[in-house]
């Protein structure tokens, strides 16, 4: 459990393990997600993956480079850096 004091009358607590929930002044409290629900973001982060790939490899050849496999492996895996 990570306890912290941001003020002098109030308490926040995170624990981690098994489920990630808040606490404030000894009381938990919901989530974002679980006023929000579980939303499916997906579509918007294929969509700025895609991006990512397209812009890395166009700005490759725009540059001169060659198109080879470690170059799009590279665009490829953009997201995981980015993130």
């Amino acid at each position: 459990m990570i306890k912290t004091k941001p003020y002098p009358d109030i308490t926040l607590e995170f624990q981690e393990n098994p489920y990630h929930k808040f606490f404030v002044n000894g009381r938990a409290v919901k989530s974002i997600t679980h006023y929000t629900g579980v939303i499916d973001k997906s579509g918007p982060l294929m969509g700025w993956q895609e991006k990512l790939t397209r812009t890395h490899l166009l700005e490759a050849l725009k540059n001169g480079s060659a198109l080879n496999e470690a170059l799009i492996l590279a665009a490829c895996s953009l997201h995981r850096v980015k993130k």
